[in-house]
């Protein structure tokens, strides 16, 4: 690819295609949105993170092979890795592993903290967020909060449009049924 121009304003030159794009529709198409707009809100302009987008050809081409929501977890991870912000999830605030079987929450700008009782997000979820092997339903459920609130403190306070665009359609469906 070749880009010429002055400014901001940039012109593509030339362009060879290295294959074909993955024909997206429904929820998969909707999820694509969503990792662009994760794109657009958290990478500064012109600067390159070959990494996040290897991640996310890589996001888009397993939408039609793998579970929605695992696909959007293992991006959600690898963009905060990217960025500097990974999080520490083989061990806990205090330098204990973790523990499949334990409680945690996280804490944020600490980490994950051990807890006692019900709540907060179990270690197998986190262990295996870790690992990449988010395919259980239950830890996907857990593992969405976090990550959730880890890209809140990034992404700051104004809301994503995908977000809300999506919580309209349900309303709509809601009251489409009554």
């Amino acid at each position: 690819m070749f880009l010429g121009g002055r400014g901001e304003l940039f012109s593509l030159r030339r362009m060879e295609v290295a294959g074909r794009s993955p024909e997206l529709r429904g929820q998969a198409l909707f999820a694509a949105y969503y990792l662009n707009e994760l794109l657009l809100r958290l990478l500064q302009r012109q600067d390159p993170h070959p990494e996040v987008f290897d991640a996310y050809v890589q996001a888009l081409g397993s939408f039609a092979l793998q579970p929605l929501e695992a696909v959007l977890r293992v991006f959600e991870k690898r963009l905060l890795e990217a960025l500097g912000y990974a999080l520490v999830l083989e061990s806990d605030v205090s330098g204990e592993p973790i523990e499949a079987r334990c409680r945690y929450r996280y804490l944020p700008e600490q980490g994950l903290e051990r807890m006692q009782g019900q709540g907060g997000i179990s270690g197998r979820a986190l262990l295996a967020l870790a690992a990449e092997a988010c395919d259980n339903a239950q830890d996907l459920r857990e593992i969405k909060p976090l990550l959730r609130q880890v890209l809140g403190q990034y992404l700051g306070e104004r809301p994503l449009k995908t977000r809300e665009f999506l919580i309209d359609l349900e309303g709509q469906g809601r009251s489409g049924h009554d």
